[in-house]
């Protein structure tokens, strides 16, 4: 009986998780009904998903195209419709910066639609996106140029690491991610190697200052963000960065080297057991003046 009532409180728990979800994808997008059907039809029968394509019509007239397959799709949801980086925020305070054009970097774009989202918010924006996946990165130029941002946007087909170089990397179509593997896993068929670059060498190569530095590089944050040196960080006006798991004195440590550089964090969200194993979570830093 007591497995009985657990399975039924873990099918209701993710039925209303779904509702909830459907609710937001209602709310913040213009197709909401092809989009609910695609993604229902491939939760039922994910066969059905391979070779497909779904797109979402943001409320500010964006497109952002994505493989169905393997969800896919949950990027951007997290994005657009879970609006898990609390985009009012991060536009408020770059209209309130003193230049005309501010300059945002994207490490991890994906298929783009961080840099689609922010920047068809701000018209002035200039943004430099990195994505090493060749796969993701059909998808982030296409949904670059069919918003008409290839103008004002960078694509760099690149990892970001703590320190530059060749690195593997795990290439799966079926996973809506790609991670940066450690050097102590053993190599798949699927791995592709790529060239990486460092968060010291953007800064250099754009022009010595990023109004906006935003993260979602599996867990390679930690990593990126402890090579770079105090003057890179000096150069960075404000980070947006999903965390991934790791024990809770170094994650406190990893904020408390942000702080340093004075870097004031606004908000942090976690989730999914952070600190422990399998968590995720999403923290914003300003500094001030």
């Amino acid at each position: 009986m007591s497995v009985l009532l657990s399975q039924g409180t873990s099918l209701f728990s993710r039925a209303r998780r779904g509702i909830g979800n459907a609710a937001k994808i209602v709310k913040r997008t213009d197709n909401c009904v092809p989009v609910l059907i695609q993604i229902l039809h491939a939760e039922i029968n994910p066969d059905h998903a391979t070779g497909q394509d779904i797109t979402f019509k943001t409320r500010n007239g964006a497109k952002i195209t994505s493989p169905l397959q393997g969800r896919s799709w949950w990027p951007i949801f997290e994005v657009v419709a879970d609006d898990c980086y609390h985009i009012a925020d991060l536009i408020r305070d770059l209209n309130a910066l003193e230049t005309d054009s501010p300059i945002i970097v994207d490490i991890g774009g994906h298929v783009g639609t961080f840099t689609v989202h922010i920047a068809s918010q701000i018209p002035t924006a200039r943004v430099t996106v990195f994505e090493p996946s060749s796969y993701f990165l059909s998808y982030l130029t296409l949904n670059l140029r069919q918003n008409d941002l290839n103008g004002r946007t960078n694509v760099e087909n690149l990892a970001v690491t703590g320190i530059p170089g060749p690195v593997r990397l795990l290439n799966d179509r079926v996973m809506p991610t790609v991670s940066l593997l450690t050097e102590g896993d053993e190599p798949a068929e699927k791995d592709q190697i790529v060239q990486s670059t460092s968060l010291n060498e953007i800064i250099n190569r754009i022009g010595g200052h990023i109004d906006l530095l935003k993260m979602d590089c599996e867990g390679s944050e930690y990593t990126i963000l402890a090579n770079a040196s105090r003057d890179t960080l000096l150069a960075l006006n404000a980070v947006i960065l999903e965390f991934h798991s790791a024990p809770r004195p170094a994650m406190e440590e990893f904020f408390d080297h942000l702080a340093e550089s004075g870097l004031q964090e606004q908000w942090r969200s976690e989730s999914g057991g952070v600190g422990t194993s399998g968590g995720v979570g999403t923290s914003y830093w300003v500094r001030r003046k």
